[in-house]
C-alpha cells in the first residue's frame, strides 16, 4: 500500500477556472492573464478562511499583490496589473485600500451566467463530440469535414492532397503556393526555397508560434496572419512621418506574442473611422502595440507613484 505524500497533493491539485468566463460573451473577451488571475485569486478564499479574514457581513476577502501574481503566474508586473484592471472593468473583483502602506484587500465576485447563455454554452459543448464522429466518418458530406484550405490553419497541415493530421499551433512549409483571401484584399504566397530562404521560413514559423492564433477567432486569425506576413516580409514600413526598413521591422517582430495582439485586437474593437486600407491599417496598430508596450511601462501612472515614493 503506497499513501499520500506533500507531492502527491501538490502533483493532484487543480487550479479550476469557472466556464462562466468563456460562457459569458463579456468575459470571453479577456485575456488569458485576467482569467488565470481570477482562478488564483479564487483558489486563495480557502486560506482565507484558515485566516478568518471575514468582515462583519460575512464576506470572504484576500490578500494577494500584483508582484506575488506576477511571480505565481510568470508574467511581468505590467501584465499583473493590467489583469487586475480587467478584473476590475468586469467587475470581478473589488479591490479595497486599506491606507498607505498596507496590501488592498481583494474581494471576488461570482461571475454572471444567464439561462440563455448557459444553454448556448451547454449545446455548443454537447455538439462536439458529433463533430469529431463526423470527421473521423467517411459518409460525412466533404463541405463539413474540410476546412478551408485556403488559409494556412494553425492546427491543420495542408498538401498537394488537401487536409492532413491536425497540429498544435505549427506552421508547416507548404509545397505549393498558396493563397489567402481577406475580404477584398488577395496575397499570393510563395513558400518555396526559389523565393524565400529556409532561413525565412524558420523565423517566420517561430514568429506565428509565439503569436497563438489558434487561441483567436478563425476570421481574426486570417486578419493577424496577414498583417503579420505583410510586416515580416515589408521592404518598409510607413508609421506616421517615419520610414522603417524592413529589417528593422522584421527584427522587432521577433518580440511579438499573444498579449501584443490581443492588445491590438482590443485597439481595433474600439475603431470608429472608416478604413481605406484595412490591412494597413492592422499592421500599424500591430507594430505601434508592440514597441509601445515598454514604453507604456514607464509612463504608467501607478508605477510612477512608486517610484516617486522610493526616490
Amino acid at each position: 500500500m503506497t499513501v499520500y505524500k506533500i507531492n502527491d497533493l501538490v502533483k493532484f491539485d487543480f487550479i479550476k477556472i469557472p466556464k462562466t468566463l468563456f460562457a459569458n460573451p463579456k468575459y470571453k473577451e479577456m485575456s488569458s492573464d485576467a482569467k488565470l488571475t481570477y482562478a488564483l485569486l479564487y483558489d486563495r478564499l480557502s486560506l482565507s478562511i484558515q485566516n478568518n479574514w471575514i468582515n462583519a457581513d460575512g464576506e470572504v476577502y484576500l490578500v494577494y499583490t500584483r508582484g506575488a501574481i506576477a511571480e505565481d503566474l510568470g508574467i511581468t508586473y505590467k501584465k499583473a496589473i493590467a489583469a487586475f484592471k480587467e478584473l476590475k472593468e468586469n467587475h470581478l473583483i473589488i479591490d479595497k485600500q486599506c491606507g498607505h502602506g498596507m496590501p488592498n484587500y481583494i474581494f471576488i465576485v461570482k461571475p454572471e451566467l444567464s439561462d440563455t447563455e448557459a444553454k448556448k454554452y451547454t449545446n455548443k459543448e454537447n455538439s462536439r463530440p458529433a463533430e469529431m464522429e463526423c470527421l473521423d466518418s467517411d459518409e460525412c458530406d466533404e463541405s463539413i469535414g474540410k476546412p478551408d484550405c485556403d488559409m494556412p490553419n494553425g492546427n491543420i497541415k495542408t498538401c498537394e492532397n488537401g487536409m492532413s493530421r491536425g497540429t498544435d499551433m505549427e506552421y508547416q512549409d507548404l509545397p505549393k503556393s498558396h493563397t489567402i483571401k481577406t475580404n477584398n484584399i488577395k496575397t499570393n504566397i510563395n513558400h518555396t526555397d526559389n523565393s524565400q530562404s529556409v532561413n525565412d521560413r524558420r523565423l517566420f514559423n517561430k514568429i506565428l508560434e509565439q503569436c497563438q492564433l489558434g487561441y483567436f477567432d478563425k476570421d481574426i486569425q486570417r486578419i493577424f496572419y496577414d498583417a503579420i506576413e505583410r510586416l515580416f516580409y515589408c521592404r518598409e514600413l510607413k508609421i506616421g512621418t517615419s520610414i522603417l526598413p524592413g529589417e528593422n521591422v522584421r527584427s522587432r517582430l521577433c518580440e511579438i506574442d499573444y498579449t501584443v495582439l490581443e492588445n491590438a485586437l482590443r485597439k481595433m474593437h474600439k475603431n470608429k473611422r472608416d478604413t481605406k486600407n484595412p490591412t494597413g491599417y492592422v499592421m500599424s496598430v500591430i507594430f505601434n502595440c508592440l514597441t509601445e508596450e515598454f514604453t507604456e511601462t514607464h509612463l504608467d501612472p501607478y508605477l510612477n507613484h512608486f517610484r516617486e515614493g522610493s526616490n
